[in-house]
């Protein structure tokens, strides 16, 4: 049984977050998944299987569970998100990141629980200083747009860099417009073709279309400086595939 790639990357943004964020959580859902399978794979289980793996204990079925109730999954497992507050919890309490961070997320918004925006800021927190790029990225946006937190563009654009450094298309695709346009710091084409150049390479394809299109007006020098920051990155950072599913 396979989940929708909706509702695994739902967790990352919650149903707050605009959909031009969205999208690209979508797009870095499909080209940062592990392809690696283990017998304990909730997703490849039924869900009677799911329940009782959670029951007996497994973080892993207690947050996939927990993401089933968040969404709704069939009539077998309707929307209920007091159940997927309960699964998360359950996983978090056994150091379950994803299930911290979705967690969070619920506290962000108030469903299935009540709201309180400085839990779900203290958790992203705990998790963005423990170097998850995933959360770095979600917390950067939320303090670039002001959802749930105080504005603060100095703190977004540095989580920003930090998801990106850690190999999160989407930030480094967040990055390479903002360099681009000028958005929250100094226009750069140099730091806007780097970074385009890096998701592209993580295989995010609209990297790879914004890329085409500032090769129209990029200038040689730049194009050549640029080049060289790319391949002095990609030597110190080895290509990594993000776990963003359960």
């Amino acid at each position: 049984m396979l989940m929708s790639i909706f509702y695994i990357t739902s967790n990352f943004v919650r149903k707050s977050l605009c959909i031009t964020c969205l999208s690209i959580f979508v797009l870095c859902a499909v080209v940062q998944t592990s392809h690696s399978k283990t017998l304990e794979d909730p997703s490849a289980q039924s869900i009677s299987e799911i329940k009782t793996r959670a029951n007996e204990g497994s973080a892993s079925h207690q947050y996939y569970l927990g993401t089933l109730y968040d969404y709704g999954f069939s009539n077998e497992v309707p929307t209920n998100t007091t159940k997927a507050a309960y699964w998360y919890d359950k996983a978090a309490n056994q150091g379950y990141w994803k299930a911290q961070f979705a967690l969070g997320g619920l506290y962000f918004t108030g469903d299935g629980v009540p709201q309180d925006n400085e839990l779900g800021l203290s958790i992203f927190k705990k998790l963005a200083d423990q170097g998850y790029a995933q959360v770095q990225f979600g917390l950067g946006y939320r303090y670039l747009e002001g959802h749930g937190v105080s504005q603060d563009i100095v703190e977004g654009v540095e989580l920003m860099r930090k998801a990106a450094e850690g190999w999160h298309t989407g930030a480094q695709y967040r990055l390479s417009q903002m360099y681009k346009n000028g958005q929250n710091v100094e226009q750069n084409n140099i730091l806007a073709y780097k970074w385009l150049s890096i998701a592209s390479e993580g295989g995010l394809e609209i990297a790879e279309q914004d890329l085409s299109e500032l090769n129209k007006v990029i200038t040689d020098k730049e194009k050549e400086e640029a080049s060289r920051l790319v391949e002095s990155w990609m030597v110190n950072h080895p290509k990594v595939i993000l776990d963003l599913l359960p």
